[in-house]
């Protein structure tokens, strides 16, 4: 016989997920309606909305700091992520998939496509 709170609760919304950060180099409040549309912009691009994502601001971070927010992404603007090789890549260290890109102001056309190519290894 089947247990009744087998059937309760089965939603996605309820179990602990990993998440998805986004990291900005400068406070939210500061960055221009532009970088912010073209933020959700990159987002939308990967079907991810910006309602699903953590956002923190950092200059300069390591990703052992961030393994309390339980990341399995983390596309990183103008941050320096200590682990980097390099802007554009995708990367992996243990069990998270990271991307390190200029910050959402110095995205240039070339830059967006380099960014593109990555984010699409990284959400495929």
């Amino acid at each position: 016989m089947s247990n009744a709170y087998e059937f309760l609760y089965q939603e996605d919304i309820y179990q602990a997920s990993q998440t998805t950060l986004i990291l900005i180099n400068q406070p939210w409040a500061s960055m221009s309606d532009g970088d912010k549309v073209l933020l959700n912009k990159i987002l939308s691009s990967v079907k991810v909305s910006i309602d699903q994502v953590t956002i923190l601001e950092a200059t300069n971070v390591s990703l052992a700091a961030l393994r309390q927010y339980n990341p399995s992404k983390i596309i990183a603007f103008g941050t320096v992520i200590t682990e980097s090789e390099g802007f554009y890549k995708n990367q992996q260290l243990g069990n998270i998939t990271f991307i390190s890109s200029d910050a959402l102001y110095l995205l240039d056309d070339v830059k967006k496509k380099n960014l593109w190519a990555a984010l699409k290894q990284m959400f495929t």
